[in-house]
């Protein structure tokens, strides 16, 4: 039968998981980082997941583009750090993180998924562009649905706020000048 891990087991553990992220890229170390976290939090550990990512943000503000992690891969790994802030309950340090974001990731964001799934249902319609309709994890839908389940005054005052920002001009891209 499976037995109960004691609490020496799970700090080997993750002292060697630190170990074997150390020697990874940058770009795999954040990443496995932010697993730690969210695996600190499924062990009650919340404090020192929060730690862990202040610390990992402390490493992406100083962390510069180069030849290994170009603009791109920072801002994705800027959001995944907001998401993961999220998934803490912290969302006004993460929401103040993505804010902060500047290269434009909308057709590889995670953002506004996140926001409908942790009921920020106001922010996900905030944020909602015209990428997210051609989302796979079709969000619009999801977003929809729990606007549509809640029937109170707020979502009544959401789903409004949504109409009103699909049927703006500037919601929608474009034609390139020919």
């Amino acid at each position: 039968p499976e037995r109960q891990r004691n609490s020496y087991e799970i700090r080997q553990a993750l002292e060697e998981m630190q170990r074997i992220s150390d020697r990874q890229p940058f770009y795999n170390q954040v990443l496995n980082l932010q697993q730690r976290a969210m695996l600190l939090k499924r062990l009650g550990r919340t404090d020192d997941a929060l730690q862990l990512l202040d610390d990992l943000q402390l490493k992406l503000r100083s962390a510069q583009p180069d030849e290994d992690l170009d603009e791109f891969d920072l801002a994705l790994l800027q959001e995944r750090l907001a998401i993961a802030y999220v998934r803490l309950d912290q969302f006004e340090q993460a929401r103040s993180l993505h804010a902060q974001i500047e290269t434009d990731i909308s057709a590889a964001s995670e953002w506004q998924q996140v926001l409908v799934e942790h009921d920020h249902l106001d922010h996900a319609v905030e944020n909602l562009s015209y990428t997210n309709l051609f989302d796979a994890e079709q969000t619009l839908d999801k977003l929809l649905a729990k606007l549509h389940d809640s029937e109170d005054e707020v979502a009544i005052e959401l789903n409004q706020k949504l109409l009103d920002k699909l049927t703006r001009d500037d919601f929608w891209p474009q034609p390139a000048a020919a």
